[in-house]
């Protein structure tokens, strides 16, 4: 039977190359907590039972790149970053183009019936006159 070793390489570090290391530990550091953050956002809102959330899903086991979708899409990655966090909100024709990009089929199905306000009496319009 055969055996492969591993064998591991080091050499000491230069001055150079231990001040870079530091910087880039120091980086990491610094821009950790807010790539959690952002990664609890991105999770709440794939998560949402609504259908942004659907999509939101869709986009994520599609394979592309943010960068792939937001190109087909037309859109500004930005944008489609901010949207699958759930802090921005996107017109029903991005929504479209989002959809079509990832070769999603999503359908509007009502999960819930309609809210009356309860001001309104039974029989009347919760709607404003039209003139």
């Amino acid at each position: 039977m055969n055996q492969t070793t591993n064998i591991r390489q080091t050499h000491k570090l230069s001055g150079a190359e231990k001040e870079r290391l530091q910087g880039l530990q120091a980086k990491i550091k610094e821009e950790l907590p807010d790539l959690l953050a952002k990664d609890q956002l991105r999770a709440e809102a794939e998560r949402e039972p609504t259908f942004s959330g659907s999509l939101r899903q869709a986009i994520h086991k599609s394979g592309f790149t943010v960068d792939q979708i937001a190109a087909k899409a037309a859109l500004p990655p930005q944008h489609l970053d901010e949207f699958l966090m759930g802090t921005r909100t996107l017109r029903s024709d991005v929504i479209d183009r989002l959809a079509l990009a990832v070769g999603a089929k999503l359908q509007a199905q009502p999960t819930i019936s309609p809210v009356i306000p309860s001001s309104v009496p039974p029989g009347a319009s919760a709607l404003p006159a039209t003139p």
